[in-house]
């Protein structure tokens, strides 16, 4: 019985490491880069209103502001929202906004009880943009000079309803190091892209709230924000209703032209994710328990089975988890190479599904128990996935 039971394991975490390996190449080989998109032509210049929710990024706006102002397309414009900051926010704006006309400040409204706080803010911008094409992009972003340019030939090019990029993340310290990796498997291995740009498949849906792009016609006809008003992951909530609304979506990689450090210590990794994870699941308690288990089984489990055969010394019985460690570190290493991880932390893969453990189970806390999810002394009792 215990032979038996140990045969269908190893059957079933193998198969579902192979599956992930499969389709990562698979998604790989269709992500096309940002970087090979030609700019628009010469007679098409569609006005890109670059719209920026930010609370509290004193220390990330400069950054983000200097690298807009460098780009090559000239059709643009730049509106920060300042939503409520508490530091400097809004004097690093104004002195921008002196020495430069494309840069405009504008003073968030107070946050409404059915609102979170960041579709709040991007509705808010969206209500007084008036270009032709939106594309809000978070403080802690910044840019390489073509990526408007390109921008703005996709989105002449493709016409698609929501547009938006997978940026290098920036990892620095040792919890940046473990979780953000563990951000993009997820999504490459969990994701068939190419289900995400056909409308044949409206509830495979994502998007990434550091750079989403959508025809200003789009967005008002759809009603912006305001569908997904209560929404804490607002990115992908927003993009499922804008598919579902027979829109296209179309995603890239842009790993060498957009740049993003979201956190910059332990702490606010952890309470950054532990705000996203449990509603990434759509508030459902089966697929966040299933996905703990699921990493458990597949990166968890085999570490400590080998542990056992090396204490024992009995090499055979070490093949098949030394096998399923081995692929968890590939998984990690092909992610790492093409989105521009340190490759030489791939062999923390297993801690990878120790970090994603904690976080969910953090955030399944914070949703029942710990009185709702907190982000920038906001609490939320709901992250309106449910609804």
């Amino acid at each position: 019985m215990r032979r038996a039971f140990s045969a269908a394991f190893h059957t079933l975490v193998l198969a579902a490491l192979f599956n992930a390996l499969v389709l990562l190449v698979r998604n790989l080989r269709y992500l096309q880069r940002l970087e090979d998109e030609p700019p628009p032509s010469a007679d098409d210049h569609p006005v890109i209103d670059v719209l920026i929710p930010a609370r509290d990024e004193a220390g990330t706006l400069p950054r983000c502001l200097d690298s807009l102002l460098m780009q090559t397309y000239p059709f643009f414009s730049v509106t920060v929202l300042d939503d409520q900051s508490t530091d400097g926010t809004p004097e690093i704006v104004q002195w921008y906004a002196a020495i430069d006309e494309r840069v405009k400040l504008v003073s968030g409204k107070r946050l409404p009880d059915s609102w979170a706080g960041k579709p709040w803010a991007c509705q808010q911008l969206g209500d007084q943009a008036s270009g032709d094409v939106l594309l809000f992009v978070d403080a802690d972003t910044w840019f390489e000079p073509d990526v408007l340019e390109r921008t703005a030939g996709i989105m002449h090019r493709e016409k698609p309803g929501l547009f938006c990029v997978m940026p290098h993340q920036e990892a620095h310290t040792l919890a940046e190091r473990l979780v953000l990796p563990g951000l993009y498997m997820l999504f490459l291995c969990g994701t068939p892209l190419w289900k995400l740009e056909d409308s044949r498949f409206p509830d495979i849906a994502a998007a990434n709230g550091q750079f989403i792009c959508i025809p200003a016609d789009t967005y008002r006809e759809v009603g912006g924000h305001s569908l997904v008003r209560d929404q804490i992951v607002e990115d992908i909530a927003l993009s499922r209703q804008i598919k579902k609304r027979g829109h296209r979506l179309l995603a890239r990689s842009a790993v060498r032209s957009v740049h993003c450090r979201m956190y910059r210590s332990s702490l606010e990794v952890l309470d950054g994710f532990s705000k996203n994870a449990y509603a990434s699941f759509g508030d459902r308690p089966d697929r966040a328990i299933g996905a703990i288990l699921v990493m458990i089984a597949t990166h968890l489990v085999p570490g400590w089975l080998l542990l056992g055969a090396a204490r024992r010394r009995s090499p055979g019985s070490a093949i098949l988890p030394a096998t399923e460690l081995g692929l968890g570190v590939l998984l990690r290493l092909v992610v790492s190479g093409r989105m521009g991880f340190r490759l030489r932390d791939s062999v923390f893969a297993p801690l990878n599904a120790v970090a994603f453990v904690i976080i969910t189970l953090r955030s399944i806390w914070w949703r029942y128990v710990g009185g709702g999810y907190q982000w920038k002394g906001r609490r939320y009792q709901t992250s309106g996935a449910s609804q």
